[in-house]
């Protein structure tokens, strides 16, 4: 009696430990965010909303509307380092502006100092170069948006 007691105890432990580290994976892979401007990711332009970050793989990001009527897949092939000195970041998307025209630069989808950068499309960088050339070299602006 005692060593099924014991048993049972201990299968429902693990059962337990295993569903924390569940939910804990899931909160990590997806985050949420209003974005108050139309946006661009890879070549698809997105319209201002609420929209959903879920982690694909190590390299890729799908970027989806709540509606679920627009989504895209993004390539985000390196990691991004905060300063070692700053306080842990916080979950946020993060755009580069050219004048009227943002970029999804970097995803932060875990509370640390590492997130992961956006591959920048040729769209991009002809908005760049447009900026630097209309302003003498001047750079694009970073948006955060903070993320739940």
């Amino acid at each position: 009696m005692r060593k099924q007691l014991f048993a049972t105890l201990a299968t429902l432990s693990i059962l337990c430990a295993l569903t924390i580290v569940s939910v804990q994976a899931q909160s990590r892979t997806r985050i949420r965010a209003h974005i108050p401007f139309d946006f661009q990711v890879g070549e698809k332009t997105l319209p201002a909303g609420d929209y959903t970050v879920k982690r694909l793989s190590a390299n890729a990001l799908l970027v989806e509307s709540a509606s679920g009527e627009q989504s895209v897949i993004a390539q985000a092939s390196r990691s991004v380092e905060s300063n070692v000195n700053a306080k842990p970041s916080t979950e946020k998307m993060v755009f580069r502006q050219y004048g009227d025209q943002y970029f999804l630069a970097q995803v932060w989808m875990i509370r640390g100092n590492a997130g992961r950068a956006i591959n920048m499309t040729d769209a991009e960088r002809k908005a760049a170069d447009n900026l630097k050339l209309a302003q003498n070299g001047a750079k694009p602006q970073i948006v955060e948006i903070s993320a739940r």
